[in-house]
């Protein structure tokens, strides 16, 4: 509906109306458009049809810009979709597009759309890779594992725990030999010895049994 106004009364009125429409929530946004018409000095129009002649603003969408966003969607008139990153798959600010809890493992930025840069992982991408991956690979960027496994000397989900006593290599997966001098362990990257070999035992992982080696050859013991 339009009305025409040509006295300060009517415009009084007109305005009591509107701040009255406005107050019992059926939906118009409380701004009066008014548009001034060159041919006839003085006259104004003031519509009242409730509707918004321009975009909702943010988090709203609908002709009278009165229903919110749906899930997912955010921004003047709900125009944008959410990355659909935020923490634990929750939805995003309506107004902003923000994560209000911040971001799901793997990505990172504001609106929870950037990827992890090398190296880094986890939520928010506040975590670093362990370093240990092999042939320097990085990480993966929501878990921290390694795929191809770790380097030598390191083991476990992120590569990031030294062999333990008795163990080398990559993964860890081979034992020592046993055979060091004093019992010493192996090197935990290439399981070589530091010292000498216990005595009957040579070899670069004093792994090579010198009295099998004399049997043999019919050498005398």
């Amino acid at each position: 509906m339009v009305s025409i106004v040509q006295n300060v009364d009517a415009i009084v009125k007109t305005v009591i109306f509107l701040r009255a429409a406005y107050n019992a929530n059926q939906g118009f946004k409380g701004k009066v458009v008014k548009t001034v018409w060159k041919d006839i000095p003085g006259l104004i129009v003031v519509g009242l049809h409730g509707k918004c002649t321009n975009d909702c603003d943010k988090g709203w969408k609908g002709n009278k810009c009165s229903d919110e966003c749906d899930h997912g969607t955010y921004g003047e008139n709900c125009k944008y979709n959410c990355s659909g990153h935020c923490y634990s798959k929750m939805t995003c600010d309506r107004f902003n597009g923000g994560c209000p809890f911040g971001c799901d493992s793997g990505w990172s930025g504001y609106l929870c759309d950037e990827k992890c840069n090398d190296g880094m992982f986890g939520d928010n991408c506040k975590y670093s890779c362990s370093g240990h991956c092999i042939s320097n690979m990085t990480c993966d960027r929501i878990d921290g594992s390694c795929p191809s496994g770790c380097d030598p000397g390191w083991f476990g989900t992120l590569c990031n725990e030294k062999c333990d006593n008795g163990t080398f290599g990559k993964n860890c997966k081979f034992n020592c030999s046993g055979h060091c001098y004093s019992k010493m362990t192996c090197d935990r990257f290439d399981g070589t010895y530091p010292s000498e070999y216990d005595p009957g035992w040579s070899g670069y992982l004093c792994k090579e049994n010198l009295n099998e080696k004399l049997h043999d050859t019919g050498a005398p013991f």
